[in-house]
């Protein structure tokens, strides 16, 4: 029979190793836990950028469409006050592809702004997947810090049997 105080010390020992342990797991599953919170809040702000380049683009439009409109009339008034029939030939030609030009932008501009909210949402989605993962590994940080502990409290109860009993 060996010296009770050395396999108390050891059995101690264990136990505070195994706290160590489990409170490194807390941490680091909390520090993960901040980080996914981080990430939802980041993942919001960029649906809310979607919508506002949404709203945006409409703006745009719109603007460009009363821009276009009153581009065309100005155009209709100058041909006329020229002395062109505008219903035919090069004054008609000259207001098709006008049109046909300010379309083109429109479409540019809508593109873009369907582009720019898919780039959003995009960085959306990566963001809930980042803290999806971040979770994950807190959670496997909380199970390895359990298994540590217990292997911890598993060797220093072994270690104080034979330092107890020889």
């Amino acid at each position: 029979m060996a010296d009770p105080i050395s396999a108390a010390l050891i059995a101690g020992s264990s136990l505070l190793s195994a706290k160590g342990a489990l409170d490194e797991g807390k941490a680091e599953a909390a520090a993960r836990e901040f980080n996914a919170k981080v990430s939802e809040r980041n993942a919001i702000i960029s649906e809310q950028e979607a919508f506002n380049i949404g709203i945006e683009g409409d703006l745009t439009v719109q603007r460009l469409k009363k821009e276009f409109e009153s581009m065309r009339s100005q155009q209709r008034v100058d041909l006329m006050g020229s002395g062109f029939d505008i219903t035919s030939g090069s004054p008609a030609q000259i207001q098709m592809e006008t049109a046909a030009a300010q379309d083109l932008d429109i479409s540019i501009t809508e593109y873009n702004t369907k582009v720019a909210q898919a780039t959003a949402m995009e960085a959306a989605v990566q963001d809930r997947l980042q803290a999806q993962l971040e979770r994950f590994y807190g959670g496997q940080a909380k199970k390895a810090a359990r298994t540590k502990a217990v292997a911890s409290l598993l060797s220093g109860a072994n270690s104080a049997r034979k330092a107890y009993y020889g």
